[in-house]
């Protein structure tokens, strides 16, 4: 009896293995980008944008995309199974307004860096945050009390320094050993806690009491900082101001001829540490030296202070031995521009006008200091919605660090506020960056001065 002999058994054909394997990979990319995180945590990171000015961020790439792609937001960090939110990079980013009250909603995060922007209002609790190992919110203007640290088990670095927060320090006692605190560079008071098991902290300036009823605290304290812990502790950040009479554009002050009149009028022994300008023509500096009453009369010998006087006592400074001060006067308009109505103050055409405004800041760096330090911008943001003017307006929020000192900038302003088309320089802030922590054998490093400040011109 003959067999039949069959063919054996064919796969699937090469075209169609190929189908299976690109809806597997199209399987594969919706799932991680559409992979959902919980409502909760959702709402926390819109709650973000939308209270911080989000549109107006450095980088936003991603942010408010369709639902279940958050981990691909900018700046968001997931875990592996793209289930959690479990870290917020966005140091250096432009956010202005206020961190979302519900950010313990955020369950399983273990990092968050919001350091280097504008963010005011309060910390919110970080209570629930309890596999939370990293938490800046450095260099920013957040202010009312320090949240309670006590369940944050896992908490290694907690860093709020440079801000205007008030109050009394947190319990440290369930931190975990070796972790590092930076509450210096603030306005907080009242008695320090025990350090528990902190490895690393830095605490001044400030304005706690001294020495403690225990003394066992401050035998604690000053083993992690450079004894005694609390140098620096009773003085605050004091500041001097200054207010423009007039509001008209014609009379702004340029930051230059501020800087320039200040370091002429100021005795060599003095120092100004901050300097601000907001848009109210409201003008702010801190100082400190050897005798900081001296500032009274060497205002009063310039024809563009009027009516200075302390404004508060002098207190000292007892890791320098030096003064710091707060003195409130007056300055006459001035800073007349010549030819402010002339063609060659605006700029000739609208379209181009915000790439030419974009590049002076660039074309301006080259020459910035007297050749004591050096610059580099960090962002340019462009700004929509101003107020009307006379003409159209082009604007630009921007940012520059530097090294040297704060009078070693007028000529970065000088070659924003000469030039032409005229710019006009406003809503300026600068901060002397010092080093609050330097371990033992190691070298100050160079203080940074951080610049921000909003650039106008105008179109006929």
């Amino acid at each position: 009896m003959l067999s039949v002999l069959r063919p054996p058994a064919r796969g699937p054909s090469r075209a169609n293995r190929l189908r299976v394997c690109l809806a597997l990979l199209a399987s594969l990319a919706a799932t991680v980008g559409h992979a959902a995180i919980p409502a909760v945590e959702h709402q926390v990171l819109l709650d973000l944008y939308n209270g911080t000015q989000g549109m107006q961020w450095s980088r936003h790439a991603g942010w408010q995309s369709e639902t279940g792609t958050d981990c691909l937001w900018e700046g968001v960090r997931c875990d592996a199974e793209l289930a959690h939110v479990v870290g917020l990079d966005l140091r250096d980013n432009q956010l202005i307004g206020a961190l979302p009250a519900k950010l313990h909603g955020l369950t399983k995060l273990q990092s968050f860096d919001v350091s280097g922007n504008r963010l005011g209002g309060a910390i919110p609790t970080l209570q629930g945050l309890t596999v939370l190992q990293s938490f800046d919110v450095s260099h920013n203007q957040l202010a009312g009390a320090l949240p309670a640290l006590d369940d944050l088990y896992q908490l290694r670095q907690f860093d709020a320094s440079h801000n205007r927060l008030t109050g009394s320090l947190p319990r440290f006692d369930g931190l975990p050993a070796g972790s590092e605190i930076r509450v210096d560079h603030n306005e907080l008071s009242g008695a320090v806690p025990a350090p528990g098991c902190i490895a690393r902290a830095a605490l001044r300036p400030n304005s706690f009491s001294y020495p403690s009823a225990d003394a066992a605290i401050d035998v604690a304290w000053n083993r992690i900082m450079t004894p005694p812990w609390w140098r620096d502790c009773q003085t605050r950040d004091p500041k001097m101001a200054a207010t423009f009479i007039s509001d008209k554009r014609a009379e702004i002050p340029m930051i230059a001829d501020v800087l320039a009149e200040l370091q002429r009028c100021l005795p060599p022994d003095i120092t100004v540490e901050r300097l601000g300008l907001d848009d109210k023509h409201q003008l702010e500096f801190q100082v400190i030296g050897k005798n900081v009453a001296t500032v009274i009369a060497t205002l009063q010998s310039s024809q563009r202070f009027t009516d200075p006087k302390l404004a508060g006592a002098v207190t000292p400074d007892v890791r320098s031995g030096q003064e710091r001060g707060r003195v409130i006067a007056g300055l006459r308009p001035g800073s007349h521009r010549d030819g402010a109505d002339s063609s060659q103050s605006f700029f000739a055409h609208a379209d181009s006008a915000p790439a030419e405004l974009s590049q002076r800041p660039v074309d301006a760096i080259g020459g910035q200091v007297d050749g004591t330090g050096t610059c580099r911008i960090v962002s340019k943001l462009p700004l929509t919605g101003s107020e009307p003017d006379t003409y159209a307006k082009v604007a630009l929020q921007v940012r520059v660090r530097c090294t040297g000192s704060i009078f070693s900038i007028a000529p970065f302003f000088a070659a924003l506020e000469h030039g032409s088309p005229a710019l006009f320089v406003r809503n300026v802030f600068l901060y002397t960056q010092v080093s609050g922590y330097v371990p033992a054998g190691e070298k100050q490093p160079a203080d940074i001065i951080d610049v921000r400040f909003n650039l106008e011109g105008f179109v006929r």
